[in-house]
């Protein structure tokens, strides 16, 4: 699925916050959008956005995050590395990579044990409740 274009408008919300760090996960996003100029002109879109901001500490922080979970994960059945553009077209990889509201770790991670938590997945799968609905 190469042609995340609307992955753009998500660059450009990424760079309303960041410095280097969004721009390096701009471009990382970037790599799923056809070959050619219309990669080049994402490329140019996430440079010109961010060189029109002056974000702060903080929201440079959040890039900074995103950036660290923004990479593919292994498929839990075939145990074969996901594609990365498969990977942010889905719910898992959108979280992961900033382009949702959703929180990476509330959707790969575990409440605590007992006795303070019940140990069960934050969001389970589906398909099997006992783990999270996204690899961590």
């Amino acid at each position: 699925m190469r042609a995340l274009v609307p992955g753009l408008a998500a660059i450009t919300l990424l760079a309303a916050g960041c410095g280097n760090s969004c721009q390096d996960l701009g471009e990382r996003l970037c790599e799923c959008t056809p070959l050619g100029t219309t990669h080049a002109s994402c490329v140019d879109a996430v440079k010109a956005e961010i060189g029109n901001l002056n974000p702060n500490k903080d929201e440079q922080a959040v890039c900074e995050e995103k950036l660290k979970t923004c990479y593919t994960r292994t498929d839990r059945v075939t145990h074969k590395e996901i594609e990365f553009c498969s990977w942010i077209a889905g719910r898992c990889g959108k979280a992961a990579c900033g382009l949702s509201e959703e929180i990476y770790s509330n959707l790969s991670g575990f409440h605590a044990p007992p006795p303070d938590g019940d140990g069960l997945p934050i969001t389970p799968d589906p398909d099997d409740p006992s783990l999270p609905l996204c690899p961590r």
